[in-house]
């Protein structure tokens, strides 16, 4: 590699101070970092850690120094932000590089919000630069300490460009992350993404693909803790509670088809209509068996009579628990406070637009 070519790699011209070099190595780090892509095809996730290394190589030949001196922050990079850019620069390079401290120090300064100096950059939503939020990036790498900084200092958990943290955080299996989300507010049943998918869908899906079962299914009660709905439909009116897998056999002699997931959605509230049907389904079967005993046309051996009788109880008394007897626990009172919380804000911002449009219409 020659200067010419580092050069064209970080994308400047002939001459540039080293701060010119380091800014560009990290505004095309931060765009070609591994870890934003893990979640792409092996063939992406290649030719974009080839790009970082070849960005780190450039950087090294130009300055002379380890690209760890260009992403490792202190207080000197605080004194030089002068734009909203350098900000979202050092703030999502130092969650990728899980630099806690700094980000403590950065969040501290430079307070996000509505009249400060950078605005709210903490919630940032023209993406132009970065492909999600800092809250979002934090959530997909599972950094909980790092997630925990970013909604004290009043990052929206809502907030998102495809998916929400809450659902990235579902997906992936955090559970701390995900509690963490749940106690700031996260709307446990705002769907995200191109199929519009809900936390609790996305969790039976991962459920049934991921050894860390355990893992999931604490997710769950969270979901359902704080007000998640097991009885949203999904499609062609299939709802989350039986999407759930389990096969026949087990539906039918194991309560919910001894699925930890189907239980908990049940105990909160839904009715697990699939195991209703197969459970009357049989009972049905074994009460025309009966039927047709009785009615001579074909007996029933001695042994066969007490299943059919066994089977016909059992099965009705299934059917009926899961009707009439399903629903045992309720979202948290930390979940009713939330929704009261969300109820009031609304109810004061319509009132605000009202008052405004009653001015404007008596000016």
């Amino acid at each position: 590699m020659n200067r010419k070519e580092a050069l064209k790699i970080l994308g400047l011209n002939a001459n540039p101070s080293e701060r010119e070099i380091t800014i560009a190595y990290r505004k095309l780090a931060l765009e070609y970092h591994p870890d934003k892509h893990s979640g792409e095809s092996k063939d992406v996730q290649k030719q974009n850690e080839e790009k970082f290394k070849e960005l780190g190589a450039a950087y090294k030949f130009l300055t002379g120094k380890d690209v760890k001196e260009a992403i490792t922050f202190s207080g000197e990079d605080l004194d030089r932000v002068s734009s909203t850019d350098d900000l979202l620069i050092l703030l999502h390079l130092a969650i990728f590089n899980k630099q806690k401290d700094f980000l403590e120090k950065l969040l501290s300064r430079f307070k996000s919000g509505e009249g400060e100096e950078f605005g709210d950059y903490i919630n940032e939503k023209s993406f132009t630069i970065f492909d999600d939020s800092p809250l979002y990036i934090a959530c997909l790498l599972g950094y909980t300490d790092i997630v925990t900084l970013l909604l004290k200092h009043k990052a929206n958990p809502d907030l998102s460009k495809d998916y929400t943290p809450l659902l990235t955080a579902c997906s992936m299996g955090h559970a701390g992350i995900v509690e963490v989300l749940l106690k700031y507010k996260a709307n446990p049943n705002l769907s995200s993404g191109p199929n519009n998918f809900r936390p609790l869908f996305t969790v039976i899906c991962s459920y049934t693909n991921d050894s860390d079962k355990e893992n999931y299914i604490k997710i769950t009660e969270l979901l359902l803790k704080y007000g998640a709905d097991p009885n949203t439909s999904v499609e062609d009116d299939i709802r989350v509670i039986e999407c759930t897998e389990s096969n026949i056999l087990k539906r039918t002699f194991m309560l919910h088809g001894n699925n930890k997931i189907r239980k908990l959605m049940v105990q909160y509230g839904g009715v697990d209509r699939h195991y209703l049907f197969t459970c009357g389904l049989f009972a049905t079967c074994f009460t025309l068996c009966m039927i047709i005993h009785v009615s001579s046309i074909y007996k029933l051996s001695n042994y066969e009579m007490p299943i059919c009788v066994f089977a016909i109880l059992f099965c009705t008394y299934r059917a009926l628990e899961a009707a009439f007897f399903a629903k045992t626990k309720e979202p948290s009172p930390e979940f009713a406070e939330v929704i009261t919380e969300k109820v009031v804000n609304n109810v004061g911002l319509n009132a605000e637009d009202n008052s405004q449009e009653t001015g404007n219409a008596l000016a």
